[in-house]
This record gives structure tokens, sequence and C-alpha cells, in this order.
């Protein structure tokens, strides 16, 4: 079953985002001020940040998640244009930008993705058959 972190300081938002992740993985969601500690407790296989305001803060924890893990998988809620959330995230690997209300559709694509990734790394057509 795969582990994902949900990090936001506006759970409510991202309610129905979060209940289909949690109908298919394990799901832990932390508050900003916490991620790091709970990304070294947790140990996910998918870190999923709400990004409120500017890209900068968001930037500086990523790159501080990275620090702990290299190979963290990571997702950004995001209303940015696309182009400029190219620009303000080029380099640390995230693998999706999610809309400022992702939804059931969303999680499903994101977890089909993971799974497709983490497939990839094992050297398989899938990865685990459930999450």
């Amino acid at each position: 079953m795969y582990r994902v972190l949900l990090v936001t300081d506006a759970p409510g938002r991202l309610a129905a985002f979060a209940a289909a992740l949690q109908a298919q993985c394990e799901l832990s969601r932390v508050p900003l001020a916490q991620s790091r500690e709970a990304a070294a407790r947790f140990k996910p296989h998918l870190v999923v940040v709400d990004q409120r305001g500017g890209p900068q803060a968001t930037v500086e924890l990523l790159q501080g998640l990275l620090q702990q893990d290299a190979m963290m998988n990571l997702a950004v809620v995001s209303g940015q244009d696309p182009e400029d959330f190219h620009r303000s995230y080029e380099g640390l690997g995230v693998m999706a930008q999610l809309p400022p209300r992702p939804g059931r559709k969303e999680a499903q694509e994101l977890l089909a993705r993971l799974q497709e990734m983490i497939g990839i790394w094992l050297g398989v057509s899938s990865g685990p058959t459930s999450f």
C-alpha cells in the first residue's frame, strides 16, 4: 500500500481529494509547519504540497524534503499558470501540478502516475496490484 503525505494548511479545501486518496492508500495529513518531520517519520512514497501564496515557500519546502530523500515523489496543488509553474519548480522533479481544488479524478490520475513511475524504477510494467 502506498503512503501519501498531504501537506496543507487548508484541509477543508482538499477534502474530496484527500478522501479519494485515503480510499486507495495510507494517507497522512499535516500542516506545512510539520511537513519535514512528518516526511522523515512517515516515509511517504508521495508528498503532495498545497502551494499557498507565491511559490517560493513551497520551493524551499520541496528542497528541504529532497535533502531528506532525493528520490521523493512530489506533486503540488497550484493555480499557477503551467508555464510559470514549470519555471518555478524546474529541477525539483515535481511529477504533477494539481488544480487548486483537486478531486477524485485527480487523485486517481496521480496514483496511477505514481504506480507507473514506481513500476519503471522496479523494472516492471506496473507497480503493486493494490494501493
